[in-house]
């Protein structure tokens, strides 16, 4: 093994010694890299690996101090400039070299899970089915295309690990079914009429109750600044939220089970370095709070129990004790939560924490993810087999575990979050001013658009800005009377007397829009034509994300499920048609205040609800959900999306039911004619099947990649779709509990 002594300590005087360091560390990462690209994949105790982990952890360690040297021209007071750009380079280097370590053990793990979902194939898989117990006959194994494979493997080798015995394997066909049915779901579940064998009793459960207080959860969040906005946001709707906790609770007989619930927010910890909680005050991001707030308040005016963690000590300290002596090849006995809320940067922290017993906690896992991962972006052996890059995907988690923000991506949960309205307000009684606000708190969002805004200062508006004035803006037009960043109650009586707010193009898909709409302003919703710097702009800024969503306005959600006339579709480069449309609102009766009931308070609680209570990744529950009672199947067009398929018939892709799809049988329900099926394994899967074409029929390999939103030119596919509430997407007329 390469090792390095640590090296450094006196750049400040020897710049020759940082010069040599730096290329001793690029030495030993290359010869890493190299090995590492030369060896096969043999090693079963994974020391390529660990290689690789140690040599990474140095490269990061070294990079750690030449950040703290904080080096700078004046402080090499010994070299040349063909020596300082050098380090630069070198510094340069170094970074991409590190990312390069992570990516190739990413692509490590990610062998090593499917080497382990594949060993000892049998020759004759179909041997199995041809001879089952009579003890435990089993079902068809229609979609569950590993369970044969996971079958002849146990029979032969459940007791290398004693994991498998205090699980309740004892070598019998029946434990062995039980345990890949019911712990590791790689097989359907047993026949109904043998299934008082094999299934878990219920454990006790502790009731969810309705708080009529927030003493509670002002107590968590304590005096920590990075909180205080989140928290000065709930004291100001506390009376909203507990009195939408109230009709909540008249409103619905079910007995909710209790929860502890961990909330993970990594973007606020030291590690992340982006300081959101200290820029909140300073025209920063407030997406995300927002979120994270309404998020928070919901669970606990339910009645779970929360806790709040950002930092990777916090994680380490919470999952230590259950994670150390864990075995990997089996789901844990106990955990400490029974759902963990986190974002993409929390679950970079757990990684960290958990190495390679990672995926022993995802199930628990509730990405809050604003954008949405795709199911492409998702799974990592797809991801790198078509070249899907981006930092934010390959988390190889059931899709619908990302929590997303609007409800865009059908493959993933829409959580949401509340739209902030106080009062009983009415058209009448909200005295509409001619002012027009401008959604863009930062001064470079005003950049190049000197003519937009005057023209439509030139159609009787009074034009107002909320930008940040710490250091005096520079691209804001001198008519513009700009108020700063304004705490959220001075905000909300400012859009109550705004008459059209005014969308830039960016930022895409936030909270304001929904704001200023629901406080009876109209909203200026910039289009992207395609061959346009707004739609170039808004290529570029989604290319890194993990979706292939490419939005056609600053805000989709407000296009598509608002429209007119609370939402006005402008291009501002055709200036003519924005005075226009300008002065159709003038001219037009105030619109008054419109709120989607989603996002009301008692929206919001109602969802969560029914999400916390009735999802389940780690698939103890028995029924589905939503229930099967809901699903409408149909069949797309050539080349469409089941996304657009079900969206064109009033219905909602719904992903939970593609297992049922995924079968001979379904087909055949449909009279589709299918000469040959076929179910194409790795370097062949693809996100668009069940599907069929020319006579071929294709079924799933690999349920991560089920997909609403994945084509296939010429393929037809078969879409599981269902209805959904009016103002509430996310749940259907089956969906809610009593």
């Amino acid at each position: 093994m390469l090792t390095m002594r640590p090296c450094g300590r006196s750049v400040h005087i020897f710049p020759a010694k940082v010069l040599f360091c730096l290329f001793a560390v690029l030495f030993s990462v290359s010869v890493v890299v190299l090995l590492f690209d030369a060896s096969p994949l043999k090693n079963p105790t994974f020391e390529i690996e660990n290689d690789l982990r140690i040599q990474l952890e140095n490269s990061r360690n070294f990079q750690q101090k030449i950040n703290l040297a904080n080096l700078t021209t004046s402080s090499i007071k010994y070299s040349h400039n063909g020596m300082i750009n050098s380090y630069v380079e070198s510094v340069n280097d170094i970074n991409n070299r590190i990312k390069i370590l992570e990516e190739k053990i990413l692509n490590l793990e990610v062998k090593s899970g499917l080497m382990q979902d594949r060993k000892m194939v049998p020759n004759q898989l179909m041997e199995i089915q041809q001879n089952p117990s009579v003890e435990c006959p089993f079902p068809k194994f229609d979609g569950y295309v590993y369970c044969e494979v996971k079958l002849k493997w146990m029979r032969e080798m459940w007791k290398s690990d004693k994991c498998y015995e205090d699980w309740g394997v004892d070598g019998s066909e029946c434990s062995i079914y039980k345990f890949l049915s019911e712990v590791e779901q790689w097989c359907p579940p047993i026949n109904l009429e043998h299934q008082t064998n094999v299934v878990y009793p219920d454990t006790p459960f502790e009731l969810a109750v309705v708080k009529d207080n927030l003493t509670g959860l002002y107590e968590i969040l304590g005096d920590n600044f990075r909180y205080k906005w989140m928290k000065m946001r709930i004291q100001r709707m506390e009376k909203q939220w507990l009195e939408a906790g109230q009709i909540f609770a008249s409103k619905y007989k079910t007995k909710w089970r209790k929860k502890k619930i961990l909330l993970h927010m990594g973007l606020l910890s030291d590690e992340s370095g982006w300081k959101i909680g200290e820029n909140a005050f300073k025209g920063g991001p407030l997406g995300e709070l927002v979120q994270w707030a309404d998020l928070m308040t919901s669970l606990y005016v339910i009645g779970h129990d929360i806790t709040i963690t950002v930092s990777t000590a916090d994680l380490r300290s919470t999952f230590d004790e259950y994670i150390i002596d864990a075995s990997e090849n089996c789901p844990l006995k106990a955990t400490p939560f029974d759902v963990v809320y986190i974002d993409i940067r929390g679950m970079q922290m757990l990684r960290k924490v958990a190495r390679k017993k990672f995926h022993l906690l995802q199930c628990r896992l509730r990405s809050v993810d604003s954008f949405g991962t795709e199911p492409e972006f998702n799974n990592p052996h797809y991801a790198a087999r078509k070249q899907l890059t981006s930092q934010w995907g390959k988390w190889n988690l059931e899709p619908k575990q990302f929590n997303t923000m609007f409800p865009h991506t059908p493959d993933n949960t829409f959580l949401g979050f509340v739209i902030e309205q106080h009062g009983n307000m009415t058209a009448e009684n909200l005295q509409k001013q001619n002012i027009a606000l401008v959604y863009g708190k930062v001064d470079k969002f005003w950049k190049d658009k000197f003519t937009y805004i005057e023209a439509l200062h030139s159609s009787s508006l009074e034009i107002h800005g909320t930008v940040d004035a710490s250091n005096p803006p520079v691209q804001i037009p001198s008519f513009v009377i700009n108020h700063g960043v304004l705490p959220g109650d001075e905000l909300q009586a400012l859009l109550r007397k705004t008459k059209v707010f005014v969308g830039m193009g960016f930022p895409y898909e936030g909270p304001a829009p929904l704001e200023a709409i629901a406080n009876g302003a109209v909203f200026l919703n910039p289009t992207f034509s395609p061959a346009t710097k707004q739609s170039e702009a808004a290529a570029k800024f989604y290319k890194g994300k993990p979706t292939f969503r490419r939005p056609n306005s600053q805000h989709p959600y407000a296009e598509i499920f608002i429209g007119p006339p609370h939402v006005r579709m402008v291009d501002i480069d055709d200036l003519e048609v924005v005075k226009s449309v300008v002065e159709d609102i003038l001219n037009s009766p105030d619109v008054g205040p419109y709120m989607p009931h989603e996002f009301t308070w008692l929206g919001m609680i109602e969802r969560l609800a029914h999400q916390v209570e009735m999802q389940d990744f780690c698939r103890k529950k028995k029924e589905v959900w939503p229930p099967l009672s809901a699903m409408q199947v149909i069949e797309s067009d050539q080349s469409e999306t089941c996304r657009d398929s079900c969206q064109s018939r009033g219905l909602v892709c719904e992903p939970t039911y593609f297992h049922k799809l995924n079968a001979e049988e379904a087909f055949k329900q449909l009279s589709i004619k299918c000469d040959i099926f076929l179910t194409p394994h790795q370097a062949d899967e693809d996100s668009a099947y069940p599907a069929h074409r020319d006579g071929m029929c294709y079924l799933q390999s690999n349920s991560k990649l089920f997909s609403c939103a994945g084509r296939q030119t010429n393929a037809r596919r078969l879409c599981p779709c269902r209805d959904y509430l009016k103002g509430q997407v996310a749940l259907c007329k089956d969906c809610l509990l009593p």
